[in-house]
């Protein structure tokens, strides 16, 4: 005979204490046809297994919990997000700094090439570049001094600190080289072709009135030329510098009063003075870049490579945080 639960009718096997369905208590069937209970224990109370089953539930999750919190507390999760930020707020315009050395280094000039014109211009472009340069390390160190690093970055940190510091220091001290000598081989070049243009003057009123031009375009330059920032290897040469052009402006004035005095004598020497003077000063910058500028560039573009060893060694630190972390491009826009 199949014994039913006497709540919800649902089949009971043989030997069972409770419903499984319902959970009531059961009791079996004495000898005598009584009923006694199977133990001397009183069954568990209707609903007892969904309970533990909770219970159990519960903790599971409150552990999972505790857990997650544990983590984020030592820097598992936590540390993730803070290197992701630190990342996204510093990467960005470390990579604008990379990509305008790139573009330097294409620029570098190594030696003269002995056309005045193809000179300046190379050292125009190797300006611009230092400038570019420059201006995005200013950005970059600006936007990673306000930043909070967190343990997990504090080496790389530290890198990046260091490696905009240096990297301006040589950015510098290239500037002042390179800008001397642009400077100086724009001054010989206007020089060299103003002095040509008048040669052929026949109009004495004109020609008193180039060199009157003349002289005050090179007072202008030298007044700029003495402010220029000089580093020390160029100081006596740049002394000499504007030795020679003051000697060049007095000779115009001197050129200038000719002419009104009508003495010729005087025009045509302080003229052969002002061209032996003006060939001098072409000369000097010349024979300077190759006693000089080479060497000077030689150990500045050292100093570049060393540079450019440092930032591969952040680029790959950077590389080596966002594969740890499994940081991607979305998840690297987030924050």
């Amino acid at each position: 005979m199949v014994i039913k639960c006497p709540k919800c009718g649902d089949p009971i096997e043989s030997g069972e204490t409770f419903c499984g369905k319902c959970g009531t208590p059961l009791s079996v069937q004495s000898n005598g046809g009584g009923q006694a209970p199977l133990s001397g224990t009183m069954p568990a109370p209707s609903g007892q297994p969904k309970s533990k089953k909770m219970l159990w539930i519960i903790l599971g999750a409150v552990a999972a919990v505790v857990v997650v919190l544990i983590l984020w507390l030592t820097g598992v999760f936590g540390g993730s997000a803070a290197v992701t930020k630190y990342l996204k707020n510093t990467q960005p315009e470390f990579m604008t700094v990379v990509d305008n050395m790139n573009k330097l280094n294409k620029a570098l000039s190594y030696k003269t090439t002995g056309e005045t014109e193809a000179d300046i211009a190379a050292l125009q472009t190797e300006v611009d570049g230092i400038n570019a340069t420059k201006a995005a390390v200013e950005v970059a160190t600006t936007k990673l001094n306000a930043q909070t690093a967190s343990r997990e970055v504090a080496v790389l940190d530290k890198d990046l600190h260091d490696f905009y510091q240096q990297l301006t220091t040589d950015l510098n001290h290239r500037y002042e080289i390179v800008n001397y000598f642009l400077t100086s081989e724009k001054i010989g070049d206007d020089l060299a072709r103003s002095a040509g243009s008048n040669e052929n003057m026949t109009d004495m009123t004109k020609v008193q009135e180039a060199f009157r031009q003349l002289k005050y375009v090179l007072d202008q330059s030298v007044a700029q030329f003495e402010k220029i920032s000089v580093p020390d290897a160029l100081k006596d040469i740049h002394s000499s510098d504007i030795k020679i052009l003051k000697d060049m402006s007095k000779i115009l004035g001197d050129l200038v009063a000719s002419i009104s005095n009508q003495d010729l004598v005087s025009l045509e020497a302080g003229f052969t003075q002002f061209e032996r003077l003006t060939s001098e000063y072409e000369t000097k910058v010349t024979k300077k870049y190759q006693e000089i500028l080479e060497p000077e560039f030689a150990e500045m573009n050292a100093a570049l490579e060393k540079d450019v060893v440092t930032k591969d060694k952040i680029e790959d630190e950077f590389s080596k945080f966002k594969g740890k972390y499994n940081i991607q491009g979305a998840t690297f826009k987030l924050f």
